[in-house]
């Protein structure tokens, strides 16, 4: 069996006696011994929750750890799992902050009978001292049924957590899509199964087949597509739709964010005829609190200049409701990182089609890329070169 090593490695600009960080940066902070698909969030206190994938027991397993501050694991050796039941959970999973120091992490649940494969969607939360709020093996969101599928989760805003999945038809003609919200007691807070946002859910077989963010104000807004088009969905605290049947928006990309004041900035790579045939291109667009599309019915083109390998349009947001947006294309013959900045009406601050990241002539990757604000209406940009 051959084992991968989760390993996290920060850098620091103080050392101190008291932290395990090394200087060294070939030496990292070993998180377990062996794992597979990590996800990290942080713990709001400078450190960090892991969750991982691993085999005990010839099951699939998630299993978590976290690092404070000064790089000390305060688990088990290890990390603890996500759930104690004797069941393997897939490799899909979300990392919700609880806001409080904790985490909860949505994840789904499968059984194989008479050789078909069932799922079941469980969350679970963990406090900052291992202890496992929602039972030995997590709550039940939606129950066991073939062909069931985690889509997207987000923050209630109050420690809890909203959960979106998608679903076969009891006629299994169509797929719906459900949403369930989870409360700090790990009560589900609407009643049934949930809420159906439509019956009609088409994105299900894509990468991402929807995105979640919460609203600010107790609810969340979810992009998803259906038989009518790319659509958002504002839902309230109690379950009800506030965007009426969902905003129709032209496609920009499933990669999205809350813009601080209620709406969202969606963007992405899109697929767009021309009198030659075609070319693809970076978008963007911006919806308010009300559901009102404000950068133009098509959005705004950041760059057509991207390429059918253009990928993982990343943004982040400032808090004058600015943005940044990276991306990678191929203009110069080399994949390159490119960035480009708009104001909060969708104006370019940048040269036209974004500026190249790196002047170093290498082919770069954003498969392992990140964007952080610098919280001076700037950004930093790590990726793979």
């Amino acid at each position: 069996m051959k084992l991968v090593f989760v390993c996290v490695a920060l850098a620091v600009s103080i050392t101190s006696s008291f932290s395990q960080w090394s200087t060294d940066p070939a030496v990292n902070t070993r998180v377990t011994h062996g794992g597979l698909l990590p996800q990290m969030i942080s713990d709001g206190l400078g450190g960090a929750y892991i969750v991982y994938q691993d085999s005990p027991a010839l099951l699939r397993q998630l299993w978590v750890q976290r690092l404070d501050r000064y790089g000390f694991v305060r688990f088990q050796d290890n990390g603890i799992p996500v759930s104690s039941a004797d069941r393997s959970q897939t490799p899909y999973y979300f990392l919700v902050s609880d806001s409080a120091g904790g985490i909860i992490i949505v994840f789904e649940d499968f059984q194989i009978i008479n050789e078909e494969t069932f799922q079941a969607i469980y969350a679970q939360r963990i406090d900052s001292t291992g202890s496992k709020l929602w039972g030995e093996a997590g709550i039940e969101v939606s129950a066991l049924a073939n062909n069931k599928a985690l889509v997207s989760s987000c923050s209630d805003g109050e420690s809890g957590a909203f959960v979106f999945w998608d679903e076969d038809s009891d006629s299994n003609e169509v797929v719906e899509l459900w949403a369930q919200r989870v409360s700090a007691t790990g009560v589900l807070m609407w009643p049934g199964k949930g809420v159906m946002i439509t019956d009609e859910f088409t994105s299900f077989n894509e990468p991402e087949p929807g995105t979640a963010v919460s609203d600010g104000s107790g609810g969340a807004i979810i992009l998803y597509s259906d038989s009518g088009g790319t659509k958002l969905q504002r839902i309230g605290p109690q379950g009800e739709f506030l965007w009426n049947g969902g905003i129709e928006i032209f496609p920009v990309g499933r990669q999205m964010m809350s813009d601080g004041f209620g709406g969202v900035i969606v963007a992405g790579v899109r697929f767009v005829p021309d009198s030659s045939g075609y070319h693809f291109e970076v978008g963007a667009q911006r919806i308010d609190s009300d559901g009102q599309v404000l950068w133009g019915d098509k959005g705004v083109v950041i760059t057509e200049l991207a390429d059918d390998l253009t990928r993982s349009v990343e943004i982040v947001i400032d808090k004058d409701g600015s943005s940044i947006f990276i991306w990678h294309d191929k203009r110069t013959g080399n994949f390159d990182i490119y960035a480009q900045k708009l104001d909060s009406n969708g104006e370019p601050q940048w040269i036209k089609d974004g500026i190249k990241v790196s002047a170093y002539q290498s082919s770069k990757t954003m498969f392992f890329s990140g964007i952080a604000s610098d919280q001076s209406s700037g950004a930093v940009i790590i990726w793979s070169d």
